[in-house]
């Protein structure tokens, strides 16, 4: 839910953060009491930016210094891609249980008629070549049905903000892509971001478990860690009582309430708080959800996705120095989202950073608060 989205715009962000980076590397150290000033400073500024911002919010988490700001730590948002971490955790368990390899066939595991039309390449029926490793890594050809053209109408990303009270189900989002998208490439010729992918590794989940995608989740991560505000919404409900959802703003729309955000599954279509964010990105860390190799092996960067952005297997790497040689922060590992969501975390200082903005068209605010974040860590006296 990112790719062929007009929300980067990169290029010039590149020079702000580049000046924004230098500023924070040569600067003077600060006390805590200073970098919770400064962080909740730019977190209001982003905030006055739109009244679609208001609800903004992130928290910062390192051994030094940790602090939430923004909107209240106990408000829920719509995490959208980030999502993808528990899809990707998930199916990594698998292969470390040995239940499946990476180089698993997915027709050997899906239903035959499930991959019909999705994996045609000029008349060549390719999908008894995709493995599931191709959809982790989005090289494996198959069109993205929320945000790729569609024959004959609007993308699906449009159609959500116009038919608010549609829920949708996993077949019928594959549907969109079998019926009115085209096939980019043959598995392993290309990088093609692509939620319809992910709701296929959705189903083999499904199909392990003989249960819900949903249940998965809710019983194998957000249980075991105790992340009980999140859940899917119009699909599953929190285990605590938890605040009304915050604004979920597509375009022009707002569909924080309405049946709409059942258009996203397996991809992203989780609501949680930072407090339980943290919890999965401290469990990351700590090897608490997959050994320390299986997490450098998904986070590895194998193909470019933005300027600084690699995509691993169902993972990004951001790599800050790209913009600049002198912009010596550490790679990130995680995971943006399209309304400005992030889960990104540095295993070897401990640093987590969780961001939600809650609406399309800011991811260049998210990733400038995320700059700022790591450059005020960075400063902070031990």
């Amino acid at each position: 839910m990112l790719e062929n989205v007009p929300i980067w715009g990169l290029l010039g962000l590149g020079v702000v953060l580049v000046a924004g980076g230098l500023v924070w590397s040569f600067a003077r150290p600060m006390t805590a009491a200073q970098a919770r000033e400064a962080l909740h400073r730019r977190v209001q500024a982003v905030q006055r930016k739109s009244p679609r911002l208001a609800q903004a919010q992130m928290l910062v988490s390192s051994p030094q210094f940790s602090g939430h700001f923004g909107a209240s730590a106990e408000q829920p948002f719509h995490v959208a891609s980030v999502g993808k971490l528990f899809t990707t955790v998930l199916t990594a368990q698998l292969v470390e249980q040995g239940r499946l390899r990476w180089d698993s066939r997915v027709v050997d595991l899906l239903p035959h008629e499930t991959l019909e039309h999705l994996f045609v390449v000029d008349g060549v029926d390719y999908r008894d070549e995709v493995r599931l490793e191709h959809l982790l890594m989005h090289t494996s050809g198959i069109a993205d049905y929320f945000s790729d053209p569609v024959q004959g109408g609007k993308r699906l990303m449009e159609q959500a903000a116009l038919e608010p009270q549609k829920s949708w189900t996993p077949q019928e989002l594959l549907e969109v892509t079998r019926a009115s998208q085209k096939t980019r490439f043959p598995p392993g010729q290309g990088f093609h971001y692509s939620d319809s992918g992910f709701v296929l590794l959705g189903l083999v989940l499904e199909a392990i478990y003989s249960q819900p995608f949903e249940e998965v989740v809710h019983q194998r991560i957000f249980g075991p860690l105790g992340m009980e505000h999140s859940y899917f919404p119009f699909r599953t409900q929190p285990n605590q009582p938890t605040a009304r959802l915050s604004p979920v703003w597509i375009n022009s729309a707002d569909l924080s309430q309405s049946p709409a955000l059942t258009v996203d599954w397996a991809g992203g279509g989780v609501a949680s708080t930072t407090d339980d964010l943290l919890k999965f990105g401290q469990a990351l860390m700590e090897g608490r959800l997959i050994g320390p190799d299986t997490l450098l092996y998904l986070s590895q960067p194998l193909n470019r996705f933005e300027r600084v952005i690699r995509y691993g297997r169902g993972m990004m790497r951001l790599k800050f120095a790209d913009f600049f040689p002198l912009l010596r922060y550490p790679d990130m590992i995680g995971h943006l989202g399209i309304l400005g969501t992030l889960l990104v975390l540095d295993s070897q200082s401990k640093v987590v950073v969780i961001l939600s903005l809650g609406s399309t068209g800011h991811m260049e605010d998210s990733v400038r608060l995320l700059i700022d974040a790591v450059g005020v860590l960075r400063r902070v006296k031990p």
